[in-house]
């Protein structure tokens, strides 16, 4: 597997160079900058009052320091990779979902992958990667988890390879409007 912000520069490569790529440009910009990410330092030690007054809670906050440092990281990336999913979405317009109650942007794409990839013209390695993503979702505590358990159910509505995005969607909304915890 290569690693992933050179899957990004290439896809945003190959955008560069087709025949719309005026009407594309936003899905280049998002990945080009997700994919020129080198890092992102954050420093919770500096405003951490208690730190120094005892040495099992202050290696406690250096490793959460330090985790934090890569999931911080890892988020920003994410997001602009969800930027550039949200601006082809805008640029495809996929067809509405044919129940009312179930529509909208996300969901009217998962809706659209899940008819076009289905058991038999599957994405390769998307299952695997749903299933891994169910198993390690289903470790995870904290308010908002039993709604993307709940997402990835809905196999009926979204098909295999419409589910993952579907339940995605859910985690970064938890993240992006502040209810999911930091690890």
């Amino acid at each position: 597997m290569i690693p992933l912000n050179k899957h990004l520069s290439e896809l945003a490569a190959v955008i560069s160079e087709t025949d719309d790529c005026v009407l594309w440009i936003s899905v280049y910009e998002w990945l080009h900058i997700a994919s020129s990410i080198e890092s992102v330092s954050l420093d919770t030690i500096k405003n951490n009052r208690s730190f120094g007054w005892c040495r099992d809670s202050d290696e406690y906050d250096l490793t959460r320091d330090e985790l934090l440092n890569s999931f911080v990281q890892k988020l920003t990336v994410f997001n602009f990779v969800w930027g550039a999913l949200e601006s082809a979405i805008d640029i495809v317009k996929p067809p509405k979902h044919p129940e009312k109650d179930k529509r909208g942007k996300i969901s009217n794409t998962c809706y659209l992958i899940g008819k076009i990839f289905n058991t038999d013209s599957q994405i390769s390695g998307l299952k695997e990667e749903a299933i891994a993503f169910k198993e390690i979702s289903n470790k995870c505590f904290g308010f908002g988890f039993e709604r993307v358990q709940g997402r990835i159910s809905k196999i009926q509505d979204y098909g295999e390879s419409g589910v993952g995005l579907y339940a995605v969607y859910e985690l970064r909304n938890l993240f992006a409007h502040g209810s999911m915890s930091f690890p």
